[in-house]
């Protein structure tokens, strides 16, 4: 059986990809109009919404590639949901066995190779 955090994420990328892909379609559409359209009919704003939509998948997927590529470089991740922020996970050494209590919490790297 999967983890809910594996279902959420497969939502996430349908959800996105088909966003995506009716922008390309939105885009698509619109320049078929502006081409079949007559000019005296026709707006330069089709066209415009057109460019629009077609590179909005591009903008995504350049913003998402600096992002990635910046928070490899700056040790950083935002992560929706409250998740561990760097992979990090909160470890108490000091606590009883079945004990909820935080006494002095370590924050320890769990990507560290030893």
């Amino acid at each position: 059986m999967t983890e809910p955090e594996q279902d959420a994420s497969w939502v996430y990328i349908w959800t996105i990809a088909c966003i995506l892909f009716a922008c390309v379609v939105a885009g698509g559409g619109c320049f078929l109009v502006y081409v079949t359209v007559p000019e005296y009919q026709s707006s330069d704003l089709l066209l415009s919404l057109g460019f629009i939509f077609v590179c909005m998948p591009w903008i995504f997927w350049i913003l998402t590639v600096l992002y990635r590529l910046l928070s490899r470089a700056f040790g950083f991740r935002m992560v929706l949901g409250g998740m561990n922020v760097n992979n990090a996970a909160k470890v108490n050494e000091d606590a009883p066995e079945g004990g909820d209590d935080v006494v002095d919490a370590k924050v320890v790297d769990v990507d560290c190779k030893i």
